[in-house]
Formats: C-alpha cells, sequence, structure tokens
C-alpha cells in the first residue's frame, strides 16, 4: 500500500476540498505542479513557490547570485512540469534587518539578468519586513495549447515510468554542507552545485508536451517516492520502481560510499532534484527515447512501470526493498 499523505499533503487536501468551486475556464486548481485557465484555447498556467531562511537555505551557506537563480528555477521547474513556456513572474520578497544592501544588490541583479536570459518579465510583487528570516517568494505564469499541457492525472497502467536525470545528488550535496564527508573537493562541490542551483528542464518540458505517447508528467521536486505517490493518487494507479535502474551519478556513489550509505535510498527519498518523472505508453518508449536522446544528446531512463494496483512497489536486484533513510518532508 501507499504511505499515509504526509502533513503537507494533508493540509493542501483539506484546503483543496474548501475551495472545489468549479468555475468555468478553470481546467486545473489544486492537484498539480500549475493551475490551468482556459483563455481561448491557450492553457494559462501558473505556480508559486516560497523559499523560507532556515528551512531552505542558509545564507551562511549560500550566495545571494546563487539564491536568485534557485529562486527562480524551482517555479520554472513547474512551468516545465506542465510542458509549458514561462512569460511572466511576480516576486514577493520579506526582509529582515540582518540583510545588508550589497546582498540586496547582488540578489536583484542576479535575479533581473536571469529573468532576462529567460525572456519572462517581472510585472510586480510586494516588498515588507520581517522579524525573523529572510522569506522568498514567487509566483510564474506561462503558457501551453490546451490540448498539449501534461498533467499528473493522466498515467495509465504498463506506461513504463522514466526520469530525465540523476537523483539523490540535491540531498547529498544539502549534507556536504551540513557534515562534509571525506570525498574529493571536485565531487563535493558538485553534490553542491545540484542542491544549491537546480537546473529547470524547460526544453525538455516542451517536447513532452508534443508527445502524444507522454501521459503524465512531473518534476521531481520533494524526492522520488514522495512524487510518484502523488502521481499515482492523482491517476489511481500504482508503481513498480525497480532500485537497480535509477541513475546515480559518480560523486553521489563516492558519497555513499563515504559516509556507508545506501545510494539507491538517496536517490529514491533525496528531494530538490528537479528532473522530470514521465509515464509513457510502454509500446512508444523506444521511438520516444530515440528521439528525446537526438535532441538532448542525453537518455530518457526507464525505471519502472505502471500498474493497476493500489501500491508502489520497490525492488533491488529483484527482491522487495524496505527503506531505512526518511523522505524529505516539509512539515518534518
Amino acid at each position: 500500500m501507499m504511505n499515509e499523505l504526509s502533513r503537507e499533503d494533508s493540509l493542501i487536501e483539506q484546503i483543496a476540498t474548501g475551495f472545489a468551486l468549479g468555475t468555468p475556464g478553470v481546467v486545473m486548481g489544486i492537484g498539480d505542479d500549475c493551475s490551468v485557465v482556459e483563455m481561448h484555447g491557450v492553457a494559462q498556467l501558473t505556480t508559486t513557490d516560497m523559499l523560507i531562511e532556515g528551512i531552505h537555505f542558509n545564507l551562511k551557506e549560500i550566495s545571494p547570485a546563487t539564491l536568485a537563480y534557485r529562486t527562480l528555477q524551482v517555479n520554472l521547474s513547474d512551468i516545465a512540469a506542465m510542458g509549458g513556456v514561462p512569460e511572466y513572474f511576480w516576486l514577493n520578497v520579506a526582509l529582515p534587518k540582518h540583510i545588508e544592501q550589497d546582498w540586496l544588490d547582488e540578489f536583484i541583479t542576479t535575479i533581473t539578468n536571469i529573468a532576462i536570459e529567460e525572456g519572462i518579465e517581472l510585472l510586480g510583487g510586494d516588498t515588507t519586513a520581517s522579524s525573523n528570516g529572510l522569506m522568498i517568494s514567487v509566483t510564474l505564469q506561462g503558457a501551453m495549447s490546451v490540448s498539449k499541457v501534461k498533467y499528473r492525472h493522466d498515467a495509465k497502467p504498463i506506461d513504463t515510468i522514466c526520469v530525465t536525470g540523476t537523483l539523490g545528488d540535491s540531498r547529498a550535496g544539502f549534507d556536504c554542507l551540513s557534515n562534509p564527508p571525506e570525498i574529493s573537493e571536485e565531487d563535493k562541490q558538485a553534490l553542491i552545485q545540484a542542491h544549491q542551483k537546480p537546473v529547470a528542464q524547460l526544453h525538455q518540458g516542451e517536447f513532452f508536451a508534443s508527445q502524444s505517447s507522454v501521459h503524465a508528467m512531473m518534476d521531481v521536486s520533494d524526492g522520488l517516492m514522495l512524487d510518484l505517490e502523488r502521481l499515482c493518487r492523482q491517476s489511481d494507479c500504482g508503481a513498480h520502481i525497480l532500485l537497480d535502474r535509477l541513475p546515480i551519478s559518480t560523486p553521489l556513489k563516492n558519497f555513499c560510499k563515504a559516509t556507508k550509505s545506501n545510494p539507491q535510498e538517496y536517490a529514491a527519498l533525496g528531494g530538490e532534484d528537479y528532473c522530470l518523472l514521465v509515464t509513457v505508453a510502454a509500446k512508444d518508449f523506444d521511438d520516444l527515447s530515440k528521439a528525446y536522446e537526438t535532441n538532448f544528446k542525453t537518455p530518457l531512463l526507464a525505471i519502472g512501470t505502471i500498474t493497476s494496483q493500489n501500491s508502489i512497489d520497490f525492488t533491488l536486484d529483484g527482491s522487495p526493498y524496505t527503506f531505512k533513510l526518511k523522505p524529505f518532508q516539509h512539515f518534518g
């Protein structure tokens, strides 16, 4: 069986139940990476996200430029998860007294430059004081043809489950900041980079949006296990994941060897990887995989199968596997 709903998911479900209004034009409200509102055949995609000092970042461990980069990328990843093209954003900042002007100048300059590079325009926002830590919130809007938007709820039994990148690096990077292991500086910096500077896979998302063989899609923000559970609940299905097929980077393998950790557990439970999780009609996987590799010069990685059961099963080398590591929880 699937795990019980996390406190975060239970809270979202409680809120969603109270606001089930069924307004005309609303294709998707709460329950996916973005809301979707149809306007003249175009889907307006909207997402919002908060980054809180002490929860999502430590100012002693991240530069203002890196935080600015991360602020936009985590929101862009939600647009990518629906197959959309980003257009506009709104920026809200709550500033505590310990933020100096030089820090703020670098943050604003960087987020402006990144927005220009991504072709998105700032339309407004809000600023206020904070009596505690720094809080940054972005609301981002994108668009896509209504017929091409990808959702979490369209997975089908026997679909092939795929990911577009390695898993677990971000969680290991977080651990490198708090308790540095005895690994090479190159490996350490690669993992920290994965944690602090994720890359939204916008072009990959657009590619999948154009493929009818791709049924369901989301980004891996809270870890493969938790995000796959959300996709399966929305699609009323289950999954079988082959842990030995999870893509694991060399730096993560070296990290796990040094810390006597299990790389498959980091890959399955570590959050904030921000690659895409997609389900593909099994009969079309080979053709889609070839087209994907031609376009992006990297393989589309098959890690399991959607099932008709109300459960998610993990196996390692053909045997059922029970996790020892705990998944990330926002309210843990």
